[in-house]
């Protein structure tokens, strides 16, 4: 017997030729195998437990470790490490300018990569705690005693869904922008309308169901407003908008409090407790004015900011260059770095913004308080929270998503001021936060508070953040490798099942922002931004990002071959001012860019804001001989023509096609009866794809046929009756089998 294939614009072919003795009933088969084309090649791992000894030595010898001068690098993929990298001195390599230096394991680019798909695996274990409610999605928060579902940022559904929002901007994949779309959709149908805007009920232990407290201005109502204001930019939806506006004249109307120059914003309008004023407080609504200013040009929303900025300038406690500021005012009036740091982060908004010197002054005079309260240990330094404990992060109500440490302000500082002076503290902070960390499976984990044992991936995944844009404002590798080392922690801790989660002590597993996988993976979702935007360092250069996509919109991970497909193209723009991007997609033998061969590269031309991303989506196909692998050639240029950047990535090519495994057939029937033919079909489609084998016999005659819906790679049967009226005499019937295969995009012809 012999088998061929015959490839067609419409379909693919496979002939097999079988013989049926018509006489009495007998079965047999046939077995016919087609080759599997290709292979796979295995990742080399490598799987142990290895030791660093006290001279420096590795155990054992062959382990995937290399040493070099004080430096350990990895040199295979690690399957598993067993107990891990056991440590057998407390400073593995000796002091190095002042402090610890880590097992370097990662280039930027590569941590950036690690961290996204630890970020995407707690989206997943998100997504799979997701509830239907009311054409939207919301979550539980776990509390105490009872279980909550709020709108809140912190702990309900506008920070899961912006934490989702941040990703489908990152990778492009349209699942995260409709669970973030729905999560708004619960968020608006819990809207209250009160005061001349929108405000949204919240429950806790305290407060339950049905009555809760009303969301306070900065606590919740700014964030829940930052969320749909920036699912808005994403969309264009205008509806996100009106209820973003609506949260910012709920908070004007009920909780601006002229004061002095300016105003302050009540944290408890409807007065449900008794509370002083809060720096957060200020902050958190600043900014939100801010990004609303930003959005819409409305110059009402600048002028809130404003009163805010003049009444923290007003009421700052300044002594020649020193500022300080005490928080819960008019109740406990606490003097709290955390406090100032977050007045001073938003003054820095406000002095970019406008150019108002006081705002800078203020500002600068506000950190160089912070510097002098810190208590200074062998060239590190560190800070004492409103408890006296030394904090190792800050932990907001909302976002306040910049800050994770009080030094992440003085790396904003230093980028603001020009003055490079100010990262002297931010790395003095981080060699505390070094020293205190605790070498465990691998990586090494931080401790909430100093000489405490609460240790959690949230804790890390904010100094992750931390160290990472430290990393990009000195380019000292040390911090690149510590942030490697605290990732390498986040990620053996976590729980791996539907994704990425992270237990606390209790026990309880959050999909929410606040200690839960929403939170920790926008942190390093984030950390990833940063580090892709950049390439490592400041630069003006566009940040470029390749996705495929095929026909049906789902995101593939290789090109079919002979068959269309997308390539999408994600461009951030760096730069400060908005941009006009030529993006070409370069076509060459073999592969075809836009819609016709031929035709020479696909162009389109795109407008970025400053700091915005845009998706750009191509049409393209491979042809010609069957290949493993193909270049995507993506060119950015300006206006002129002129190239700004060329990016080259290999993409993986998979070959359509399909086979007969095996085909069982009676090999001599009796008279009169209607024989059966079944047939196994194996077949690998990037699209789902009918296949269909018809049986024809010696005059051509199409006889029997069968068919069937197939997708990517299986074995499927099918089977065939041959009419009666083919074996009523007795004779030999020969029949011909043919396989044939129609692709949708040809409307299945």
């Amino acid at each position: 017997m012999s088998i061929s294939r015959k490839l067609t614009y419409s379909s693919l072919l496979l002939t097999l030729l079988i013989l049926l003795h018509i006489h009495s009933l007998a079965v047999a088969y046939v077995d016919t195998i087609i080759p599997s084309i290709g292979y796979q090649a295995k990742d080399e791992w490598w799987t142990g437990t290895t030791a660093i000894k006290l001279d420096g030595s590795i155990d054992p010898p062959d382990a995937p470790i290399i040493r070099e001068g004080n430096t350990y690098k990895l040199t295979k993929n690690i399957k598993s490490l067993g107990d891990g990298i056991i440590v057998q001195e407390d400073d593995i390599t000796g002091n190095l300018d002042g402090g610890r230096e880590f097992l370097r394991q990662l280039t930027g680019d590569e941590l950036a990569t690690r961290a996204l798909g630890i970020a995407e695996e707690a989206a997943r274990y998100v997504i799979s705690s997701a509830e239907p409610v009311d054409g939207g999605y919301r979550w539980v928060s776990h509390h105490a005693r009872l279980d909550h579902y709020n709108p809140i940022f912190q702990d309900g559904a506008a920070g899961v869904g912006y934490f989702l929002l941040k990703l489908y901007k990152l990778t492009g994949r349209q699942e995260y922008l409709d669970y973030a779309v729905g999560a708004a959709q619960w968020v608006i149908s819990e809207a209250r309308f009160m005061d001349g805007g929108v405000t949204w009920p919240h429950y806790d232990d305290e407060k339950p169901e049905p009555g809760g407290w009303y969301l306070t201005p900065g606590k919740s109502v700014a964030g829940v407003a930052e969320f749909l204001l920036e699912l808005y930019k994403v969309t264009g939806d205008s509806i996100y908008l009106e209820y973003a506006e609506g949260a910012a004249q709920w908070i004007i109307n009920t909780a601006f409090v002229q004061s002095g120059p300016g105003s302050y914003v009540e944290y408890n309008p409807y007065h449900q407790a008794a509370f002083g004023i809060y720096s957060s407080v200020q902050r958190d609504v600043g900014v939100l004015m801010l990004h609303l200013y930003n959005e819409t040009g409305d110059t009402v929303y600048l002028e809130k900011a404003k009163e805010i900025a003049d009444w923290i300038v007003y009421t700052a406690e300044c002594s020649g260059d020193v500022c300080k500021w005490y928080d819960d005012r008019g109740y406990k009036n606490l003097y709290t770095v955390s406090g100032t740091a977050v007045l001073a982060d938003f003054l820095y908004d406000m002095y970019y913004t406008t150019g108002v010197d006081s705002y800078g002054d203020v500002a600068n005079g506000m950190l160089n308080w912070i510097e002098s309260v810190g208590v200074s240990v062998d060239g590190a330094i560190k800070f004492r929270d409103s408890r006296g404990k030394f904090r190792t992060i800050i932990e907001g109500d909302w976002s306040r998503l910049w800050l994770m440490t009080p030094a992440d302000v003085f790396i904003k500082a230093s980028k603001i001021t020009g003055s490079h002076g100010w990262l002297t503290v931010a790395e003095a902070y981080a060699e505390w936060l070094i020293s205190i960390s605790e070498p465990e499976m691998g990586g090494f984990k931080v401790p909430l508070i100093e000489d405490e044992d609460f240790y959690h991936a949230w804790i890390n995944a904010k100094i992750f953040n931390f160290a990472v844009k430290l990393y990009l404002a000195t380019g000292r590798q040390k911090y690149l490798d510590y942030a490697s080392s605290l990732l390498t922690w986040i990620e053996t801790t976590a729980t791996k099942q539907n994704g990425y989660s992270w237990p606390l002590p209790s026990g309880i597993v959050q999909s929410i922002f606040y200690r839960g996988s929403s939170g920790i993976g926008y942190y390093l979702a984030e950390a990833a931004e940063y580090l892709r935007k950049t390439g490592g360092s400041e630069t003006e250069t566009p940040q470029v990002h390749i996705f495929l996509q095929g026909i049906d919109e789902e995101y593939i991970d290789s090109a079919p071959l002979d068959r269309p497909f997308k390539v999408l193209v994600d461009i951030y723009n760096p730069s400060s001012t908005d941009k006009i991007y030529k993006v070409a997609l370069r076509e060459r033998t073999g592969f075809v860019a836009g819609p016709r061969y031929g035709d020479g590269d696909e162009e389109i031309e795109v407008r970025i804001p400053a700091q915005g991303r845009s998706l750009v989506s191509f049409d393209a196909k491979i042809y010609g001989i069957p290949r493993e692998g193909e270049l995507v050639d993506i060119v950015i240029m300006d206006p002129t023509g002129n190239i700004i950047t060329e990016v080259k990535e290999p993409i993986k090519v998979s070959i359509e096609a399909s086979g007969l495994l095996a085909v069982l057939a009676p090999s001599w029937v009796k008279t009169g009866y209607s024989p059966t033919i079944t047939v196994l079909v194996n077949h690998t489609f990037t699209y789902e794809t009918k296949i269909m084998v018809e049986a024809y016999n010696s005059e051509g005659t199409l006889i029997a046929s069968s068919e069937k819906m197939v997708d990517g790679s299986g074995v499927d049967t099918l089977t065939l009756h041959i009419p009666r009226e083919y074996t009523r005499n007795k004779s030999i019937l020969e029949v011909q089998l043919v396989l044939r295969a129609f692709f949708p995009e040809l409307g299945y012809r």
